[in-house]
């Protein structure tokens, strides 16, 4: 999962130069640092990135910078499936415009893995009066979906990480609805309500943006934080909002 794999350490190599680059991925033993297992990624293959060290799930750009497919691995390093990201947004190179040193790991903005299902949101729809966004779950051993969440129409839909089996969901604010944080089983498709907030009016679009922002939900509280802050020329010392939470209200007796 993501936050978790480096227990064993995986890494992705690169050899070359563009177009004839060749990639491997590795674990590691983290005590003696040799290699447990091996995988090299398919010719022509022009990125890789881990979303994920355990399970150890890869993020390929075959013949694009764009990522293209999942390929997901069994412990011992060997190909279980590969799934086809046409219409995903997988954001794998979002955060540091595409650099090869930064991001590589654990770093896909877009998806998030569970123990054995990896859950990717969609490309934006902007057709009107359907969901402009969801998220499909995918069987890590098959490849094959398990589910799908659908977000509203004008209410883009963000994966953030797994609680359990389940996965907590960021939907943004709609024209008639607030913000949340919602939690989702795939196996039942159960929806249960985490958090509903609402985000400051001038600030929402770049804070629920994962190209420009950071969401981390812990302990039933939700965090947004902006990843660059730039002043106001016009009004050099005047706040910038850095980061913003929302929390339970709670009850007390």
């Amino acid at each position: 999962m993501r936050g978790q794999g480096l227990r064993r350490r995986a890494r992705a190599d690169r050899a070359g130069e563009l177009p004839d680059v060749t990639y491997r991925v590795q674990r590691l033993d983290p005590r003696t640092g040799k290699a447990q297992w091996t995988y090299r990624a398919a010719t022509g293959v022009q990125d890789v990135y881990l979303p994920s060290s355990d399970p150890p799930v890869l993020a390929v750009a075959a013949g694009d910078s764009v990522v293209t497919d999942l390929v997901s691995l069994d412990d011992r390093g060997k190909h279980l499936s590969t799934v086809s990201l046409a219409g995903y947004e997988a954001k794998c190179a979002s955060r540091y415009f595409s650099s090869p040193l930064f991001g590589v790991v654990e770093n896909c903005d877009g998806m998030v893995v569970g123990r054995t299902p990896a859950f990717v949101m969609s490309k934006e729809n902007i057709t009107d009066e359907q969901p402009s966004g969801w998220i499909v779950a995918f069987d890590l051993r098959t490849g094959r979906t398990q589910g799908k969440f659908e977000g509203c129409w004008l209410q883009m839909v963000q994966p953030l990480r797994m609680s359990g089996d389940e996965l907590l969901i960021h939907r943004r604010s709609g024209a008639l609805s607030p913000a949340s944080v919602v939690s989702w089983n795939p196996r039942t498709d159960k929806e249960t309500p985490v958090l509903l907030f609402i985000l400051p009016e001038d600030e929402e679009a770049e804070l629920s943006d994962p190209e420009r922002s950071d969401i981390v939900v812990e302990n039933g509280n939700v965090f947004f934080a902006r990843r660059t802050v730039v002043r106001d020329e016009e009004y050099p010392k005047d706040p910038v909002l850095l980061a913003v939470g929302y929390g339970s209200a709670g009850l007390k007796h």
